[in-house]
């Protein structure tokens, strides 16, 4: 390959590989709003609702962050908190603790069948020992 064609090559590479500037926030902005009520959950007096908080966050926080390409976190919080009332708040509230409940009982699903599954294991070796 000549030094003319080389360098097509890494330009035309370079394009596609290049990450977009911006990333379509539109399926970020639930989730980041999920993150302030978790931010305002951690302002509540009582160490169940600020641990509930910190849990909302984080949750939605790693969702966000498994978004590609990433959205800038700082600026849509930044907008997002400019745009919510206090209603929006509160109806937030519910969708993001109805979404985390439906996520806990699923994992207690699974935590149910892991236990049903280790039991049979220990049955399962137990014969094999007489």
């Amino acid at each position: 390959m000549n030094s003319k064609g080389a360098s097509l090559a890494i330009v035309t590479l370079a394009m596609f590989c290049t990450p977009q500037a911006h990333a379509d926030t539109s399926d970020a902005i639930p989730d980041i709003r999920c993150v302030l009520v978790g931010m305002k959950m951690g302002q509540v007096p009582g160490a169940t609702a600020q641990m509930a908080g910190i849990m909302t966050m984080f949750y939605y926080i790693g969702r966000l962050d498994a978004l590609s390409p990433k959205p800038d976190l700082e600026a849509l919080i930044e907008s997002e908190v400019r745009k919510m009332s206090s209603d929006d708040l509160k109806s937030e509230a519910v969708r993001c603790g109805s979404e985390i409940t439906a996520k806990g009982k699923q994992l207690q699903v699974i935590g149910q069948h892991l236990m049903e599954r280790g039991k049979q294991l220990q049955l399962e070796e137990q014969q094999k020992k007489q």
